[in-house]
């Protein structure tokens, strides 16, 4: 758990079942996915992660999302690419588990097969 001003951030990693006990209704949940691509792919994977995120803001629940490269995590063989999901609520986030995530997860994995490799978690805001 990492303190940030005034709200606590939780972060575990995801399973194909998640336990959402923990979270407060109302508060907001992202949903964060770490892709680190090989750079002899990496403009390739950037131009389709583009189309990949605006078909999972169609998704419901689904607010907005925002990217960013981990610095840390860069070097002269990959990058990492950080895309974190907002979303309305813990209903919305579950139905995408298990509705929507198996197609939306295999579409990159056709494409760029074992040119990457991907982590996620989910964050809740906390008020302390």
């Amino acid at each position: 758990m990492k303190k940030n001003g005034s709200f606590l951030i939780i972060w575990i990693e995801i399973s194909d079942r998640f336990d959402f006990s923990f979270i407060q209704r109302g508060k907001m949940i992202i949903y964060e996915v770490n892709c680190t691509v090989q750079n002899q792919i990496y403009l390739d994977f950037k131009a389709w992660l583009k189309i990949h995120i605006d078909e999972m803001l169609q998704l419901p629940g689904f607010i907005k999302a925002e990217t960013f490269l981990h610095s840390d995590l860069h070097s002269s063989t990959e990058r990492c690419i950080v895309i974190q999901y907002h979303l309305d609520s813990e209903e919305s986030l579950e139905e995408y588990f298990s509705v929507f995530a198996p197609q939306m997860r295999s579409d990159g994995i056709k494409q760029f097969g074992g040119y990457f490799s991907i982590t996620r978690r989910v964050l809740s805001s906390y008020n302390i």
